[in-house]
């Protein structure tokens, strides 16, 4: 093989390798994210098993410490994960949690960019979820959660088919509060796979 067609060769090869690169840099990225709020309580960011969990940054100064956000590196796709995050609350009370996920905003867009994930089920040790797997559902509405009908989901195949879920990102997330024990650490596991991601139209 002459030199010239061997660098031809070597030249197209690069020119693949770095397109496949783009291709994946560009490649929506789904995060796991769990927000909890204690009702006039700090709470002390844990653990965990991807991802971190950390008191916001933002709001007012005096009440980031009861506020954390717990969220996943980027998920697998095609895939059921489970992820646990622990935290543990200065007091005796009430913790709001909000299921949800990651978003972005594409430069000259106002709108953001949606990356559904789906959330199989929720459980806690420390304290107490109620229909963590989500099964207990009737006329639209999902027992012991906050959520809308666009929150609902229904697997359609593979191990899970037929399972009644819930489906959430970070502006339509799903919602429950629950009771936490002074030093008692909380350890919430979730089984999430990313869903669908939805650029913005504006």
């Amino acid at each position: 093989m002459r030199l010239h067609h061997k660098i031809m060769l070597l030249a197209t090869a690069m020119l693949v390798l770095a397109g496949l690169t783009q291709a994946e840099e560009k490649a929506p990225k789904f995060l796991a994210r769990v927000d909890f709020t204690g009702k006039g309580i700090n709470l002390k960011p844990g653990t965990a098993t991807s991802g971190k969990v950390s008191n916001v940054s933002w709001g007012k100064e005096e009440e980031r410490s009861q506020k954390l956000v717990a969220q996943s590196a980027p998920l697998p796709m095609d895939k059921w994960t489970t992820i646990t995050f622990t935290f543990t609350p200065e007091a005796d009370g009430s913790v709001y949690m909000r299921l949800m996920s990651n978003w972005s905003k594409d430069k000259g867009k106002k709108g953001m960019n949606a990356y559904w994930v789906l959330y199989k089920s929720v459980t806690a040790e420390g304290a107490e979820i109620k229909n963590s797997d989500f099964s207990e559902q009737k006329d639209g509405k999902i027992k012991s959660w906050g959520a809308s009908k666009e929150n609902l989901y229904t697997i359609e195949d593979g191990e899970f088919k037929d399972a009644e879920i819930v489906k959430a990102w970070h502006n339509k997330g799903v919602v429950q509060t629950f009771t936490v024990k002074a030093g008692q650490e909380v350890k919430l596991t979730i089984v999430v796979k990313p869903f669908e991601y939805v650029p913005s139209d504006n």
